[in-house]
């Protein structure tokens, strides 16, 4: 039976001392092991991709490196966001499978066997690790997610969006393909709903994470929702224009409700109050729309005058810039 090879791929804002323990436990899985259906897999190369400017987070990656020869580090020359790093850590990939996975240890290593199975007894190119379990980063992240997910799906026609995951396996051929037509502000699993044919979820139990505190702040989440709905396609577009019809019928069947009242009942309309909460609400959902619109804009504007998104680049930290600190030292 054929082996199948693994790249796993993290990516990296800040050092977390979860990180070295994750790299432990995947170094167990170097070795050929067997799924519970019996296919033989192992874990041939860790990615990590540093979407940070964090310099203290050198040392501790050389650290890492020496310890374990299978882990490639990535740098992005800047912070680019965790799904643009996602995406160059898999088209840097070489495996026949990729899996994506969180730096805070949440996501048990253990689960790779299972992805692995149900990839292949399902057919399917892609598989969700969803959780059982609520996650570490709170209870109002959780929320604003899973609302964000059934929005994707319900509104924007992604019939999978519920299952939305960090913790993933992708087909190789597959994840490194999303690189080559990804643009800027791209939603990673709204390009892999355009080129997947099949997706499917497994069971998974969430680790309670060694990082307290998360990256992302109310700011953060709300980009990364307005993300979502941008990247999902002219789907929105057309529930904007939609919904303007609708206001607009309604609004015509008030002016004759109206007339009607004055003219054959002789009685002066009242609920001027009620109008009034109706104008404020109609004046914000336009307000909403024509922001989302100018997100659109906005999108067309930055990929047409190529903004990447993401750029690889060497270490930052051994580059020409230091390398008179580096003689300097050596004299020493």
């Amino acid at each position: 039976m054929t082996e199948h090879t693994i790249s796993v791929v993290i990516p990296i804002y800040s050092p977390e001392t979860s990180l070295e323990l994750l790299l432990g436990e995947l170094n167990e899985y170097r070795e050929t092991r067997f799924s519970r259906n019996g296919t033989p897999y192992r874990v041939d190369e860790v990615i990590l991709v540093i979407d940070s400017d964090i310099q203290e987070v050198n040392g501790f990656l050389k650290e890492i490196q020496l310890m374990y020869s299978f882990v490639r580090v990535i740098w992005l020359s800047r912070n680019f966001g965790q799904h643009a790093a996602t995406i160059a850590g898999m088209s840097s990939s070489t495996s026949d499978w990729i899996v994506s996975m969180d730096e805070d240890g949440e996501h048990n290593p253990i689960y790779i066997s299972d992805l692995l199975d149900e990839a292949i007894s399902s057919k399917s190119q892609l598989v969700y690790g969803v959780p059982t379990n609520a996650s570490s980063h709170g209870v109002l992240r959780d929320l604003s997610s899973k609302l964000t997910k059934n929005i994707a799906s319900t509104l924007l026609g992604i019939s999978y969006a519920k299952n939305f995951q960090s913790y993933r396996i992708i087909l190789g051929s597959m994840g490194r393909s999303v690189s080559a037509f990804s643009g800027v502000g791209v939603y990673l699993d709204v390009a892999l709903s355009w080129i997947i044919r099949k997706s499917s979820t497994v069971p998974v139990e969430l680790r309670r994470s060694q990082n307290l505190k998360s990256s992302y702040t109310t700011i953060k989440l709300l980009s990364h929702f307005a993300r979502l709905l941008v990247s999902s396609g002219t789907r929105i577009l057309r529930f904007i224009t939609y919904t303007g019809i609708s206001l607009s019928v309604l609004g015509i069947v008030g002016v004759i409700l109206i007339a009607y009242t004055r003219l054959f009942q002789d009685k002066v309309p009242q609920g001027w109050a009620s109008l009034a909460v109706i104008e404020i609400f109609a004046s914000g959902l336009l307000l909403s729309f024509v922001g989302l619109i100018a997100e659109y804009v906005g999108l067309i504007a930055t990929a047409a005058i190529g903004k990447p998104l993401f750029i690889i680049v060497d270490d930052p930290n051994s580059g020409p810039m230091y390398r008179n600190d580096s003689d300097s030292k050596s004299n020493e």
